[in-house]
């Protein structure tokens, strides 16, 4: 049983690796790389990284790219944090049926609603914004779920003494409920940042001005691999990757001192 996790293990870090492997190494290969499929590039050149960091409004698709997945990380977290409270430490009637009706959201296709969405999103004001990139998917079902799993997890008791300690819902859900499932609620965060980051036909759609597009929209239309500029498409995903770094190193950071000021407790 060892064996086979090991080897499973070692073969989805295969899986990760390879490709992150390829990014890297192509993004400081020549042209000649492309063409001649080498294993290795030579001369190595950090050219590819210039031309990226040097096209035109790069730094706005950026920004714009990572205080949008923000945005839509913190009030997603937000509205599933209320709804899976809710769910878990409330007797709602017909609660079961609500949550078949939630679950059934994961069976509806985005390409379905998304002219509804834009319609919605157009009549409220919110075209070429942050809150309209965002706001159709705020509810996430598996991001629900996963919380109530979690809240579930953990032991009524605690809720008790913490009435009757005379703390709130809001001061047990802050101080009781989110720590515990800290760890849950971090890998949850890391997601949903990556899925708004990665998103890409629901920006293309909402955003008309290209001082409001995301960095996955403004890269497939400046059409840098049929200009033959395949390293610095290469070189720009590279760089997209920095966000994931440093948000899950902060969190990792976050979480590691949480559990030890709680162990040192």
């Amino acid at each position: 049983m060892r064996r086979a996790n090991a080897f499973l293990a070692i073969l989805l870090a295969f899986i990760v690796i390879v490709p992150m492997a390829y990014m890297a190494i192509a993004s400081v290969a020549p042209p000649s790389f492309f063409r001649e499929r080498m294993a290795i590039p030579q001369p190595l050149e950090i050219d590819n990284y210039i031309k990226a960091i040097s096209i035109r409004s790069f730094f706005t698709y950026l920004i714009n790219s990572i205080l949008s997945s923000l945005l839509g990380t913190v009030l997603r977290a937000g509205v599933s944090i209320l709804a899976a409270y809710s769910l878990t430490h409330y007797r709602i009637r017909g609660e079961k049926i609500v949550i078949a009706i939630l679950l059934s959201t994961l069976f509806i296709p985005q390409d379905a609603v998304l002219y509804q969405n834009y319609v919605t999103i157009s009549s409220l004001g919110l075209l070429d914004s942050y809150l309209g990139i965002v706001l159709p998917s705020l509810f996430s079902a598996s991001f629900l779920f996963v919380l109530i799993a979690s809240f579930r997890s953990i032991s009524s008791e605690i809720h008790e003494a913490a009435l009757i300690d005379g703390a709130s819902d809001i001061q047990y859900l802050l101080s009781m409920l989110l720590p515990l499932s800290l760890s849950a609620l971090s890998a949850l965060s890391i997601h949903s940042f990556i899925s708004f980051f990665n998103s890409y036909l629901w920006p293309l759609v909402v955003t008309n001005r290209p001082s409001s597009r995301t960095l996955q929209v403004a890269l497939s239309m400046l059409g840098l691999s049929d200009r033959g500029e395949q390293g610095a498409e290469m070189a720009a995903v590279a760089l997209m990757t920095i966000p994931f770094i440093v948000l899950s190193l902060l969190i990792k950071r976050r979480a590691e001192g949480m559990l030890s000021g709680r162990i040192t407790r």
